[in-house]
């Protein structure tokens, strides 16, 4: 499956008060010619339980307004790129990407959030690798409906249940769908953008690639 990124429509996640982040993610999209861009005004809703670690106090609000944005695409019924605006554009990048036929997901953005996540190579060349277990979120290409559907049934009930990041139900459910991304990540969460957490390194270095998955159990 042949896409290229800038004629997909893409999704931006983004608090009123941010407007340098408005006006950086603007000349991101000038930049690279996306011509199918579309702002979301991020709901604001903070984790008011206890425990909650520094830095991921807006979870809720995040989780929420990336479950409209995949709303949306569920609704326009073709591939919708969400991304978060503290992204930074790898040198890596490239805007016509070769995805397998059978992809629900895409992360064009991964991290090295956890240890236990599973990266393998497909073996054709193009560096594309399976993954499950990847805490990652600021920038994926969803496109199935079955992938989406699940999202929109059960991630903020499991999020407000548990207390948790959205982004780890995502990985407690991407090994039973077809979820690719590229060894080299194309986009990282740039440190600059980002005052509460500092997740560049994490999210800008390779993966880890692997030439078979693991059969370990990770409890959650």
């Amino acid at each position: 499956m042949k896409i290229d990124l800038r004629n997909v429509y893409t999704q931006w996640v983004n608090l009123d008060e941010k407007t340098d982040n408005a006006q950086y993610m603007q000349g991101i999209f000038d930049k690279y010619g996306f011509e199918n861009t579309h702002r979301f005004s991020a709901i604001k809703k903070d984790a008011t339980h206890e425990n909650v670690r520094p830095g991921e106090e807006h979870y809720p609000g995040i989780a929420e307004s990336q479950v409209a944005c995949m709303k949306n695409i569920l609704e326009r019924g073709e591939p919708g790129l969400i991304l978060e605006d503290d992204i930074g554009v790898s040198d890596h990048f490239n805007p016509v990407i070769e995805i397998p036929d059978d992809a629900d997901a895409f992360y064009l953005g991964t991290s090295h959030g956890d240890s236990n996540y599973q990266a393998v190579d497909l073996g054709q060349g193009n560096g594309i690798c399976k993954i499950s277990r990847m805490l990652s979120a600021h920038a994926i290409l969803h496109i199935s409906d079955r992938w989406l559907q699940r999202i929109q049934d059960e991630t903020l009930d499991w999020m407000y249940a548990t207390n948790r990041p959205f982004d780890v139900h995502l990985y407690s459910i991407q090994a039973d769908y077809n979820i690719y991304s590229f060894h080299n990540p194309f986009f990282y969460q740039a440190d600059e953008r980002n005052n509460a957490n500092k997740w560049e390194q994490m999210t800008r270095t390779p993966l880890k690639v692997k030439k078979k998955f693991s059969t370990r159990t990770i409890v959650l």
